[in-house]
């Protein structure tokens, strides 16, 4: 399932979501999905996530991913708030939260094997691509898009990350190839497009990725 993230500023285009089967999940999966659909654009779904994503960290609020999750929620909120100081207080929230999380990260840490799969990922490094995108992906007045920058190149140069299924990871590597764009190196969007041919050549968010990079060369 293709999902496309239109809003005010936050785009992620192009995500390849694979629902993987989870026992106890921390996260619900109709959470997740709730929260892929207010991405999408689903302006009447921001605000019953982000308040069962705040429930849900009054009960365990130790999760990394679940910050995050909140976080992003929360530039959602940013994203389609009527009033201008409402979008910029919304969104350096949920930001703070995001970060919040990936503290966490560094406080709990955890080997591969240890972290739950979602849609394919492990919970760590999903934590970070989702920060990594949300990141890059705010205006840059914001002050996080070197942070988001440097989360991408850390992921995609960790060896057990790079072994991962890349119908689960690539739309992590497109969102990747944008960050770079924006960024003005089109070496390193080349160097990540290049382990996207090689993994699958023909896949949909390898050939929208080829497609930008074309066109920022052009």
């Amino acid at each position: 399932m293709m999902i496309i993230v239109r809003g005010h500023y936050l785009l992620l285009a192009g995500l390849l979501i694979i629902f993987c089967p989870m026992a106890k999940a921390d996260i619900p999966m109709a959470l997740i999905a709730q929260y892929q659909q207010a991405a999408s654009g689903d302006k009447q779904l921001v605000e019953p996530v982000y308040k069962q994503f705040k429930q849900l960290l009054e009960q365990q609020n130790n999760k990394p991913l679940m910050w995050v999750y909140f976080g992003s929620t929360g530039t959602l909120r940013g994203r389609d708030a009527w009033m201008p100081w409402n979008r910029f207080s919304y969104t350096e929230q949920g930001l703070d939260n995001i970060q919040r999380g990936i503290n966490k990260l560094h406080e709990q840490p955890l080997s591969v094997t240890q972290q739950k799969l979602i849609q394919g990922i492990p919970e760590y490094y999903l934590a970070k691509a989702l920060a990594a995108t949300t990141f890059t992906s705010v205006p840059k007045f914001f002050n996080r898009f070197e942070r988001g920058y440097d989360l991408f190149i850390d992921l995609l140069s960790n060896t057990e990350f790079l072994a991962l299924e890349f119908n689960a990871s690539a739309w992590i590597y497109e969102r990747a190839v944008v960050a770079a764009l924006k960024a003005d190196s089109v070496p390193q969007a080349r160097l990540w497009l290049a382990i996207m041919l090689k993994r699958q050549v023909d896949h949909p968010l390898t050939q929208a990725a080829l497609a930008l990079v074309r066109q920022a060369e052009a």
